[in-house]
């Protein structure tokens, strides 16, 4: 998620400021002489582009994080129903003496599990 947000983060700002340039040069031939080297003018508006970008971001983010958190319940019960077939597979005490495939992905699919649940709960 993080590396496509900052991929799209990047793609509108991109996208802001090549209309932000159509937009001040369309607005420099209509100004006059002096208004046509008002650098601040021009500053300005990137940097209310970049606002409403990162505004968008972070909506984004919000709106992710949400979603995040209303799967939690669901993270839960995956979460339960794999801590009870770990238990039961190994209930002959077969761990005691040999590390075997499946409990190593039983374990592996309950921190993944757990780490999701931690991450949806910040």
């Amino acid at each position: 998620m993080h590396e496509r947000s900052t991929r799209n983060r990047s793609l509108r700002v991109l996208l802001a400021t090549l209309l932000m340039l159509t937009v001040s040069r369309n607005g420099i031939s209509q100004m006059g002489p002096q208004d046509r080297t008002d650098v601040g003018f021009i500053e300005m508006l990137k940097a209310q582009a970049a606002f409403r970008a990162f505004e968008q971001e972070r909506a984004e983010v919000s709106q992710w994080k949400q979603q995040e958190r209303e799967r939690i319940p669901s993270y839960n019960i995956r979460l339960s129903k794999e801590i009870a077939e770990f238990h039961h597979h190994i209930s002959d005490m077969h761990y005691c003496q040999v590390s075997c495939k499946i409990c190593r992905e039983h374990v592996k699919r309950i921190k993944e599990l757990a780490k999701k649940i931690d991450q949806a709960m910040k």
